[in-house]
């Protein structure tokens, strides 16, 4: 009997036992193609397709596949859409390329049809030459997020209202007329995030953005052809929001700019790029003028703006708390930096990318944010000994309330004789970042060592003893070792563990006798290269940092992240926040 019992456990279906509530989740969360496949499964999931609330139609699954597929998927979408029309449906994501046997009106009949179901969230990605836009799109009273994607015209009807609308990206579009823009965005009267990126608006005389309750913009304009560029120059850009809270802008430099009535301003991230920025100064000025409420700005630029900006007399920068300065190209070597901080008289944190020789230190009208304001300083890269001891020295002298001076050293070569102090005593944290600790094997092909971590010190620019006159000298000085970096020996540093609890107790166990032998306070993860998933790196990295902080072999640890990997840094920041003190190269979180 028992046997029995066991046998008609073990072909117990439980997944189809669970409520309709549950499985209608359950296939939200797949891929339509996977969805279609489980109305065949038995007579309790034929017609659960009908539930789903959340559909993700990729049309690149189906590039290959021969009619009879495709002739099937179009059922299932017609019977979804058309003739079970109960059902409510919130998100629709559509990725389209053109395939034979679907033709456009048939999928603008879709879209429509998931429109007129209360649609909340859609994003279309539509192929080249396609025509499939309902106008129905621009009267939904439902939809709270549309991103459209195309590189087509996009046409704005005369009678355009989305009074739900809070989110709203484009990308790629070719802009009607003026007009057309000015439409769109006078008929969302809740708007909050705007993302133009990568549009064509060869057609515009003037992309004016004016809406009072829009709280993040976004204008990303980085096309590489150069007819397109030659244009965009022309190209008179207009902002006025007196709600916004976030300003991104990236690309090129247009004719001119009025920007003004930002009262909410908290943060901008500008980059400027083109060499046509030497050319058009009185713009870049414009710009400038109106961020005047700005609190913190993440400034990308072009090596010769600085120094533009610097000579230019505009309006002092009131309310800028932080500044950083950033350089891709790695051209910019701190021409104008203490000339253009003449202009923030409130700033208390400094981060800049690079010093050198060729940086001016005005020693006899020292910037009042300085003397006065600045907390913090951060210095990433130096191109020398003497100008990092330079730029140190400077800032230590006539900071009168910092607190906190941070210089990342990735590459010793840079500074062969670090020793002893700078002759001047103050209640200063000087953090200084060592990346003499690396995850692999110490032979002559180095590879990863699945977390056990050696030395590998230059002892001619800077060893132990070099490191320990310096403690001794030095008690304001707190040594933090990095881990990851950029490449060991003639090859890049990947972060490839093999497995995350072998990695994390070899790296808990290499670091505790690194931090007792160095006396280290702190780590700062710096990794580049990466050969697991975002999540893998942040289970491992989070669980790391929080047993060496309940161990105490560590009172602090940092991240220093960039744009090309913040997937990654996100994922750590996301689960394991509250572990992380310090941000070296600060993100775009969205928390």
């Amino acid at each position: 009997m028992a046997s029995n019992t066991g046998k008609k456990a073990k072909h117990d279906d439980r997944i189809s036992n669970l409520s309709d509530s549950i499985l209608s989740q359950i296939l939200s969360s797949l891929p339509i193609k996977d969805a279609v496949s489980t109305s065949i499964l038995s007579t309790r999931w034929r017609y659960l397709y009908a539930s789903m609330f959340n559909l993700d139609v990729d049309f690149h699954v189906f590039r290959r596949s021969p009619l009879h597929i495709i002739t099937s998927f179009t059922n299932f979408m017609d019977k979804m859409l058309f003739i079970h029309t109960e059902g409510r449906i919130e998100q629709f994501r559509l990725d389209h390329v053109n395939i034979s046997g679907m033709s456009d009106s048939h999928v603008c009949g879709w879209i429509s049809a998931a429109l007129w179901r209360g649609l909340k969230e859609i994003d279309l990605v539509f192929a080249p030459k396609s025509s499939i836009i309902p106008m129905l799109l621009f009267t939904s009273k439902t939809l709270v997020t549309l991103k459209l994607e195309f590189s087509f015209l996009m046409t704005v009807p005369v009678h355009v209202y989305l009074p739900s609308l809070k989110t709203l990206e484009l990308k790629l579009i070719k802009f009607e007329d003026d007009g057309s823009v000015t439409r769109l965005l006078s008929s969302c009267p809740v708007l909050e995030d705007l993302s133009i990126s990568g549009c064509d608006m060869q057609n515009m005389k003037c992309l004016k953005i004016s809406n009072p309750t829009l709280k993040s913009l976004t204008l990303v304009f980085n096309c590489n052809l150069l007819e397109f560029q030659l244009f965009f120059f022309k190209l008179a850009i207009v902002i006025d929001l007196p709600s916004l809270v976030y300003l991104k802008y990236e690309g090129f430099r247009a004719k001119s700019y009025s920007v003004g009535n930002m009262p909410c301003l908290v943060r901008a991230d500008i980059n400027f790029s083109g060499k046509e920025i030497i050319y058009h100064r009185h713009g870049l000025v414009e710009f400038f003028e109106g961020l005047g409420n700005v609190k913190s700005l993440r400034l990308t630029i072009n090596p010769k703006a600085l120094p533009i900006l610097s000579h230019k007399r505009f309006v002092a920068l009131q309310n800028l708390l932080h500044l950083e300065i950033l350089d891709r190209m790695n051209k910019w070597k701190g021409v104008g930096l203490f000339e253009f901080l003449e202009f923030l008289p409130n700033l208390q944190t400094l981060v800049t990318c690079k010093v050198s020789n060729e940086v001016w230190f005005p020693k006899d009208k020292v910037p009042a944010c300085v003397v006065y304001q600045l907390q913090e300083c951060k210095v990433l890269d130096f191109e020398d000994e003497n100008s990092l001891f330079q730029m140190a020295t400077y800032i230590l002298k006539n900071a009168t309330v910092l607190d906190k001076l941070t210089i990342y050293l990735e590459d010793q070569r840079q500074c062969p004789t670090l020793r002893g102090t700078f002759g001047i005593n103050l209640g200063v944290e000087f953090q200084l970042i060592l990346a003499f600790e690396i995850g692999y094997t110490r032979d002559n092909h180095p590879s990863p060592a699945n977390g056990k971590f050696n030395e590998f010190w230059e002892t001619k620019n800077l060893g132990p003893y070099q490191l320990g006159l310096l403690k001794d000298s030095s008690s304001n000085v707190k040594i933090v070792v990095s881990l990851g970096g950029d490449s060991v020996g003639k090859g890049k540093a990947f972060f490839a563990p093999k497995s995350k609890t072998f990695w994390v107790q070899n790296v808990v166990s290499s670091l505790t006798d690194i931090t007792n032998r160095y006396d280290i306070h702190g780590i700062d993860i710096h990794y580049q290269h990466f050969r697991s998933s975002p999540e893998m790196f942040a289970k491992c990295i989070g669980q790391l940092v929080t047993i060496l902080k309940q161990n105490e072999t560590i009172s602090f640890a940092s991240i220093s992240p960039y744009k090309e990997i913040n997937s990654y840094y996100l994922a750590l920041w996301r689960k394991f926040g509250d572990v992380i003190d310090y941000v070296n190269f600060q993100l775009d979180l969205c928390l």
